[in-house]
């Protein structure tokens, strides 16, 4: 009687009335998830796509902020020497012609 070969990994589980019984190692593909490497690869590189764009509308709202802050800067100039005019023009005996 010939030792039969047996696959890498098997394991003798029971041994009686001359069957022997053994735990053969799963298949790979049963083993791992069935995901496929391309779908995988564009996954990623769709979401690296999207936070550049995010990136991007970042970037575009910081320089809009920094835009109206420097307009809120300037409307507090504005409305502050406007207030200065009108205190001055009301002590004043002239009158105020807008």
């Amino acid at each position: 009687m010939t030792k039969k070969r047996l696959p890498k990994g098997a394991k003798l589980i029971d041994r009686g009335n001359g069957v022997d019984l053994y735990e053969i190692p799963p298949h790979p593909r049963k083993k791992y998830p069935l995901w496929k490497i391309d779908a995988l690869e564009a996954d990623v590189a769709r979401a690296k796509n999207v936070i550049e764009q995010f990136e991007l509308h970042i970037a575009d709202q910081e320089k809009l902020i920094a835009e109206r802050r420097q307009q809120i800067q300037l409307c507090r100039q504005r409305d502050a020497e406007i207030a200065q005019w009108e205190r001055d023009r009301a002590e004043s005996d002239f009158p105020s012609g807008e």
